[in-house]
């Protein structure tokens, strides 16, 4: 059986709202402005790489979608959030979605 292993950017006050910007809200956008060290990076990205799958709300799938097809680099971060499984929870329909999402 596998686990699900929840990640999230939240602050110290409890602003989980738009960490990666994008969305009409005033911090949009506020984990660009905290460095996690060579530290916090290695663990981020760690933690992608041993998923199998992402577990996703409708608001952020459509983020992740219309930018990450996009990015490219050379450690294999972009490959992984392209090509990884993702489960969409909505309470409205989603129009479209690519055969690596259900």
């Amino acid at each position: 059986m596998g686990k699900i292993v929840v990640t999230e950017f939240v602050s110290l006050d409890g602003v989980m709202e738009a960490p990666g910007g994008g969305e009409s809200y005033k911090h949009a956008g506020w984990t660009f402005e905290i460095d996690r060290g060579e530290e916090g990076d290695k663990f981020k990205f760690d933690e992608l790489m041993e998923a199998e799958a992402q577990l996703l709300g409708r608001v952020t799938y459509e983020g992740f979608a219309a930018a990450w097809p996009t990015f490219q680099d050379e450690v294999g971060f972009a490959d992984k959030m392209n090509n990884m499984p993702k489960y969409v929870v909505s309470s409205r329909r989603l129009e479209q979605l690519d055969d690596h999402q259900r």
